[in-house]
């Protein structure tokens, strides 16, 4: 089936383009928007690889974000592969130009900043995902916002204790309407995991023996036996009382 997605040009791109011709750094700019687009590549092409549907391109006034049109349950070890593909194949094509182009201090500007773990950078991402191995889906996805406000801090403090910057201030403004979007959805996209896990179930190589009813301490990539008065049930048995109203256990 054909993969058809389109791209969206985020409002505050258009903002920092003005700023890159009003200050006479458009030229910067541009090569700052190829590089970007370069590490997305990464990300793209590697979706492409594990048969993942994109939906849409949305760019940033610092970067990208590909959308995949996919739900939670897809496994970690594709979700890393594609999330670390966008550094990787920017620092591949980097190492092929840097000769014929004077990109270095874009490259690692941009590496080291995609890089932090702040949603929705892929450095929050791969945090994310590493996080899932250890702990339940939700308490991953706290956890990630959690170190993302403390690093948008950090942030925050560099930018004050330094000269202000305009650009640097509609970044952080982004970044800061991003975690906070996240954090007020959080229980939708935990609504939204258990839901998938119920009416799209997956067999999983690992299963974990959960004590109690407590659905919000399931894991990705494991199947769930829930025990329950000394009584065993699967996962499916427990999220059909919680989605089918006619479920019983």
């Amino acid at each position: 089936m054909k993969n058809i997605y389109k791209i969206k040009f985020h409002p505050l791109f258009y903002i920092v383009v003005v700023i890159s011709i009003l200050t006479g750094h458009f030229n910067e700019f541009s090569l700052f928007l190829l590089i970007i687009i370069i590490h997305e590549f990464g990300h793209i092409i590697s979706g492409i690889l594990f048969k993942w549907r994109i939906k849409q391109i949305n760019i940033l006034p610092f970067g990208a974000i590909t959308i995949f049109d996919e739900g939670l349950t897809k496994p970690l070890f594709e979700e890393f592969i594609i999330a670390i593909m966008g550094p990787i194949f920017q620092i591949i094509v980097y190492n092929v130009l840097k000769s014929n182009y004077d990109v270095k201090s874009i490259h690692y500007s941009l590496l080291f900043f995609n890089l932090l773990p702040i949603v929705p950078l892929d450095g929050a991402k791969i945090m994310n995902i590493l996080l899932n191995v250890f702990f339940p889906f939700k308490k991953s996805l706290l956890l990630t916002i959690v170190i993302s406000v403390i690093w948008l801090s950090v942030l925050t403090f560099l930018l004050l204790i330094n000269k202000l910057n305009l650009l640097f201030l509609l970044i952080l403004f982004f970044l800061l309407a991003r975690v906070y979007k996240e954090l007020k959805s959080h229980q939708f996209i935990v609504h939204k995991f258990l839901y998938e896990r119920f009416y799209l179930p997956k067999k999983y190589r690992h299963t974990k023996m959960l004590n109690g009813v407590d659905v919000t301490k399931m894991y990705k990539d494991h199947n769930h036996i829930f025990k329950v008065n000394n009584i065993c049930y699967t996962e499916h048995e427990i999220l059909r009382k919680m989605f089918d109203f006619k479920g019983k256990l």
